[in-house]
């Protein structure tokens, strides 16, 4: 029987192996062939803000804070100039709608994708809200309220728990 043997790569040609896939084909002898299987690694971030595991993961960690962080904020400037304004009903949800299909797009990292969730969720709460008397503002005084309470907890409980500074450091290094 004849060994099977797998072509070496041409410049510019790609393999792309899944965990756990064998570098050589199927059908050779168990001992003939690798499995290669990616580490696991583990990091996370406490409420206090001290960090453990892996520095490359904690900083990606890090990362989607940021992002999300960052959506939490805009998503509050938003509403509440809204509130302010008195946007149009369906202004103000083509708007979230915008921002969570920026943010999903195929070419954004996945540690960026984070914010869409949070717009998406105030485009479904603005799109069940009770349609308003004629004269009335949009969106409700108390839906600005409500959802700005709710983001300005997230925020905190996002701020409360950033990384100390001596965590910080070390993952720049």
């Amino acid at each position: 029987m004849a060994a099977a043997t797998v072509s070496p790569l041409s410049p510019h040609q790609e393999r792309v192996m899944m965990e756990g896939q064998t570098l050589l084909p199927p059908g050779l002898p168990p001992a003939k062939y690798a499995i290669y299987e990616q580490p696991i690694v583990t990091a996370g971030i406490f409420a206090d803000g001290t960090t453990i595991g892996d520095a490359v993961l904690l900083d990606r960690l890090m990362l989607r804070r940021c992002n999300m962080l960052q959506a939490v904020e805009l998503a509050l400037e938003m509403l509440s100039d809204a509130g302010r304004r008195n946007v149009p009903r369906g202004q103000l949800i083509e708007q979230f709608k915008k921002m969570a299909d920026f943010a999903r797009r195929w070419y954004v990292p996945p540690d960026q994708r984070v914010g869409s969730d949070v717009y998406q969720s105030i485009v479904e709460k603005l799109v069940n809200l009770r349609e308003q008397q004629l004269g009335e503002p949009f969106p409700p005084t108390s839906f600005v309220t409500e959802e700005t309470g709710v983001l300005n907890q997230q925020r905190a409980t996002l701020l409360e728990s950033q990384p100390s500074l001596a965590d910080a450091a070390f993952l720049r290094r």
